[in-house]
């Protein structure tokens, strides 16, 4: 990829409405990063009667761990050196789960390198109230 060229990820159970483009855009107008933030009773029974929370548009800070976590499954990100730098952190934690216990995931390790070095990179979350996954649990409702 070019510097600076937008890139999305996405995993194929992902449902894509009118606006995500906006939300995608006016995300990485401020980021270099851009993860779905999962509400952490996200498609649990729960979920039904999680009160609305308000995440920050800016970089998260502790407390957005408290109430959710990023979701690797959609992502948008410009490739910079903080890109680079973020991908190669994901590598190395993987490397060293697979390792020591035999096993290992993108989104733990994602999640890991963020909250340890999140400070470090300018990343932010797309709006989990426009860019996120259905669940079957608010379908029924």
């Amino acid at each position: 990829a070019l510097p600076e060229e937008a890139v999305l990820g996405v995993d194929s159970d992902h449902t894509f409405f009118p606006g995500w483009e906006k939300e995608v855009e006016e995300c990485l107008s401020r980021h270099e990063l851009c993860f779905e933030a999962n509400l952490k009773p996200t498609g649990t029974f729960s979920e039904l009667h999680w009160l609305s929370k308000e995440l920050p548009v800016d970089t998260p800070n502790k407390s957005f761990w408290s109430h959710a976590w990023v979701n690797t499954g959609l992502f948008a990100m410009r490739c910079s050196k903080d890109a680079r730098w973020f991908w190669q952190e994901v590598l190395r934690l993987m490397r060293n789960g697979f390792f020591y216990y035999g096993a290992a995931n993108d989104q733990t390790a994602a999640n890991q390198a963020l909250v340890n070095h999140g400070w470090n990179i300018n990343w932010g979350v797309l709006n989990p109230y426009s860019v996120n996954q259905l669940s079957a649990w608010t379908l029924r409702k």
